[in-house]
């Protein structure tokens, strides 16, 4: 994979240090754990440095309740870094990083 150094700080350097780990967020993810409003103008700006994302349209629950009882789903879309190993675990992510556990 190759690697990219962003200004530390910015929000490209955030949103790609959090989805390098191997993570995935969405729109609302990316607002409360990462304070990026704008995320996907952020991914696209990633993307013109020609970072590789994937993105997914992913069923997520709402807070609304249908006639029948279930609950209403939305379709947000999630992203990811391409290419990424799947570590399956945290103790493989720290292996492969050389990560003290």
């Amino acid at each position: 994979m190759k690697k990219f150094s962003f200004k530390i700080g910015t929000q490209k350097e955030v949103l790609y240090t959090y989805l390098s780990r191997g993570k995935t967020i969405t729109t609302k993810e990316a607002i409360i754990k990462l304070g990026i409003a704008d995320v996907q103008g952020v991914i696209r700006d990633l993307k013109r440095e020609g970072v590789e994302i994937h993105s997914e349209d992913i069923k997520v629950p709402t807070r609304y309740i249908k006639s029948d009882g279930s609950v209403k789903m939305a379709t947000v879309r999630e992203y990811a870094l391409e290419g990424l190993p799947d570590y399956g675990s945290a103790e493989d992510y720290a292996i492969w990083n050389n990560l003290s556990i």
